[in-house]
């Protein structure tokens, strides 16, 4: 490897790495958030996974650019500057690859919704859409999709009182 093109695969790095930070500081957050919000339903061990998953999504999204930057300075000091166009191409993959999934994950809270068949779904989709933006919406989104509608508590508390 020339060692010319060194920093820019460090910049390359770099870019990698705070990509990962962003994504992972986000959407740890955003789990945090709405394992908040479906305690408030008593749901506890749905609860408990999207706590897990927020607390673990922030940690690797902390972690990304120490990590990758361990892994670029210990190529350096071993002289082993070829394996920097290898490692360049993982660290791309996955980085895309975290944004595929990202981007998957949006859809989370529909797929919830058209589950349990709820009647706000152009409320959840649109709050998906705008996530984008402004990244709680999710959490809100996610909320409404576990929520029980009110038609079908009013129904089964009916049904209840008549038995």
């Amino acid at each position: 490897m020339n060692s010319t093109n060194v920093p820019n695969l460090e910049a390359l790095f770099n870019i990698c790495a705070n990509g990962l930070e962003i994504v992972g500081i986000r959407y740890g957050i955003v789990f945090i958030i709405t394992a908040v919000l479906i305690a408030f339903l008593k749901q506890w061990k749905v609860a408990r996974n999207y706590l897990l998953l927020g607390v673990g999504t922030t940690i690797c999204g902390l972690a990304a650019p120490g990590f990758l930057n361990w892994i670029a300075a210990s190529i350096h000091d071993a002289n082993a500057e070829y394996l920097y166009g290898p490692f360049a191409i993982l660290c791309v993959i996955f980085t895309f690859g975290v944004a595929i999934v990202s981007l998957g994950l949006l859809y989370l809270p529909v797929h919830i919704a058209r589950k349990h068949q709820k009647q706000k779904l152009g409320w959840i989709i649109g709050l998906t859409a705008f996530s984008l933006l402004i990244p709680f919406l999710w959490s809100i989104a996610v909320f409404l999709a576990y929520k029980p509608d009110k038609a079908v508590a009013n129904n089964s508390e009916a049904n209840s009182a008549q038995v």
